[in-house]
């Protein structure tokens, strides 16, 4: 018979999302790669539900089977809410800025969820996690490459522009 397939690391992915620590460690490369770390633009989704409050959490207590259902409150304040928005078709997103080593606190003051773009103010790098992948896209010069390349704790390759966008053309793992 066919081996049992590990799907342990499931529970690590994250679709539409960079997870907490690889985002650690990309925020501390490009931080080293921009004459201006202290002013980053972040764009978030203003789809994800625990943004602005329109999610809601089924659950069931332990011992009962009654589930429930319960409205997520909005992480982001309302000046946030009804703050400047980066518009591309078919997205919107809140417009927020920071600095660069900032983007894992912006994880977890947005519920578990990475900013969707990011570049700092001199425009030296792009980050890019679109809401449906499972990957983040990072674009900037050679030396940032090579470092993003050459870092133990990130999974990287070489995007080039006949790759594929969907999980079938992912090169390093094989398709669920």
């Amino acid at each position: 018979g066919e081996a049992p397939r590990d799907y342990e690391h499931l529970s690590e992915m994250s679709v539409g999302s960079l997870p907490r620590r690889e985002l650690r460690v990309l925020a501390a490369i490009l931080g080293g790669h921009t004459a201006t770390s202290m002013r980053c633009w972040f764009a978030v989704w203003e789809g994800f539900g625990q943004i602005a409050g329109t999610g809601v959490a089924l659950g069931s207590d332990p011992g009962n089977s009654q589930m429930w259902i319960k409205p997520v409150a909005s992480l982001a304040p309302r000046d946030v809410l009804q703050g400047p928005r980066l518009e591309l078709p078919e997205r919107s997103y809140l417009l927020l800025t920071g600095v660069v080593h900032e983007a894992g606190d912006l994880f977890d003051a947005l519920g578990s969820q990475s900013p969707n773009l990011w570049w700092p103010e001199d425009r030296s790098w792009c980050v890019a996690t679109e809401i449906d992948f499972g990957w983040t896209y990072v674009g900037g010069r050679e030396a940032l490459v090579r470092d993003v390349l050459s870092s133990p704790e990130l999974e990287a390759m070489r995007a080039r522009t006949t790759d594929g966008i969907t999980y079938g053309s992912d090169r390093l793992n094989a398709p669920f």
